[in-house]
């Protein structure tokens, strides 16, 4: 055998072994998201309107955490994306609601062998909804941008699928629950669901 096919034999003895101790330390992460909600359909509840989207493919978010052992405590920006209402004549924007956070969560991943590990996570997202009034904003009643901040819990369940050294993709499932919004002094309350594709990387 030559010296090529001792490396490579010696590299695929040793890849089991090295693929099975767990990855710890500090990490950073990206993901991008398609997000489904109802907060359009209640805006609409307030100001009217023909048609609305319930879902955008340009969520995501980027995230920092600490890895040790099973456990590990994260914190990220969510990007939940930017809704619309039209009219009735010519599909024109009247209402949009813009929906970020902060999420501080802690994170649990069950190793089923030395590629693949469950991934369950709790946590509090700290949450700004923005709308805003394009189109026919003297009313009836009179529509006013309006940012309204506050606190919700979110859960999420994922896949993660270790690569090589601290490099992995993951897919997950994240919900967000009764994010605060309003409409001027008219408050409600939605929840987002999250289907997201990213990436991770243990330092």
């Amino acid at each position: 055998m030559n010296k090529w096919g001792l490396v490579l034999t010696a590299s695929l003895l040793a890849a089991p072994a090295w693929a099975q101790q767990p990855a710890e330390g500090f990490y950073l992460g990206a993901s991008g998201a398609a997000v489904y909600t109802d907060a359009m359909k209640s805006v609409q509840g307030i100001v009217g309107g023909g048609e609305s989207n319930d879902s955008v493919p340009n969520g995501g978010k980027v995230y920092a955490g600490y890895k040790r052992g099973n456990w590990a405590t994260e914190l990220g920006y969510y990007y939940l994306g930017k809704y619309e209402n039209l009219n009735t004549l010519g599909g024109q924007v009247t209402d949009t609601l813009e929906t970020q956070a902060i999420v501080t969560a802690l994170v649990y991943e069950y190793p089923m062998n030395s590629a693949f590990s469950l991934i369950a996570r709790v946590g509090i997202a700290f949450t700004l909804a923005e709308y805003d009034c394009k189109l026919s904003c003297a009313g009836p009643p009179p529509l006013n941008n309006t940012r309204e901040k506050g606190l919700s819990g979110m859960m999420g369940l994922g896949l993660d699928w270790r690569l090589s050294g601290g490099f992995s993709l993951r897919g997950e499932y994240e919900h967000i629950g009764a994010v605060h919004e309003a409409v001027n002094t008219q408050t409600f309350k939605d929840g987002y669901d999250m289907y997201m594709v990213g990436v991770r990387f243990i330092f």
